[in-house]
């Protein structure tokens, strides 16, 4: 069964050492995230955003305050596997057939080569790729190979799918119908999924609550959510309450390219 968890962010601050001095990526951010909750973030480039999501899913350790990922840390729920990332890129071994790339992780965690293959089986057919299970990644679409990716991610069943920009690179068309796939492939994982995105329809599409980051250092500006019903189709973005949410969203994300300095 699908694992999930609650997330706690307390009074989060991230700060790098560079050349020039110490630089602040996030300051004082406070998040409480349901278990199963499908959250999407939204800030000006430079929001730190992707750190956000690299200190949740534990690559990034905290300068002050704390992260809880179904009650423990953050890198020990990385270490224990309740965390997978999907990125922009695919990053998919051009040499592996995308059986083999989903299986690449169960590999690393040493299971048999009969669950490993009857797993990659069942979340290939769960994206809808169960036909292409001896194809390359170069004789894939992007948004297949995405497909592919979000396999991968799913395998081990984490509690947690942390998402950035992972449809970023691809046409508006395909975008779109990756947006319904995952939320259908959403509904029945039920997993908590975080995802980065700059599209704020994406944004609004996809999550029942968005969280504004402000720019130079990232802070929540905004937390916002919905009641716009599921499940969801295209025809969602002429609705009205859809608009006026997506543009409630812009003056928020405005507010904070208005308090960025630095543009």
């Amino acid at each position: 069964m699908q694992q999930t968890a609650h997330i706690v962010i307390d009074r989060l601050g991230v700060t790098f050492s560079t050349p020039g001095g110490p630089v602040t990526a996030l300051q004082d951010i406070s998040l409480t995230i349901k278990a199963g909750q499908f959250v999407a973030l939204v800030g000006p480039s430079g929001s730190g955003k992707s750190t956000l999501l690299r200190a949740i899913g534990g690559l990034i350790a905290p300068s002050t305050g704390s992260i809880t990922v179904g009650g423990v840390s953050a890198e020990r729920a990385r270490l224990s596997r309740q965390v997978s990332f999907v990125f922009q890129q695919s990053v998919l071994l051009p040499w592996h057939t995308a059986q083999q790339n989903v299986e690449l992780p169960l590999r690393l965690f040493g299971w048999s080569k009969a669950q490993r293959e009857a797993t990659a089986r069942q979340f290939l057919e769960l994206v809808g790729l169960s036909k292409f299970a001896a194809v390359y990644p170069h004789q894939l679409s992007g948004g297949m190979q995405q497909r592919v990716s979000l396999a991968r991610a799913l395998s081990f069943e984490p509690a947690v799918l942390l998402m950035d920009e992972p449809f970023g690179a691809l046409d508006e068309i395909t975008r779109e119908r990756m947006n319904v796939e995952l939320l259908q492939i959403w509904s029945k994982i039920g997993a908590t999924i975080i995802f980065v995105t700059h599209s704020l329809s994406e944004a609004a599409f996809l999550a029942d609550r968005v969280v504004v980051l402000s720019a130079h250092p990232g802070r929540v500006i905004a937390d916002t959510t919905t009641s716009i019903a599921r499940p969801r189709t295209t025809e969602l973005f002429a609705n009205t309450e859809f608009l006026a949410w997506v543009a409630h969203l812009r003056q928020q994300l405005n507010r904070s390219y208005a308090n960025d300095t630095h543009l």
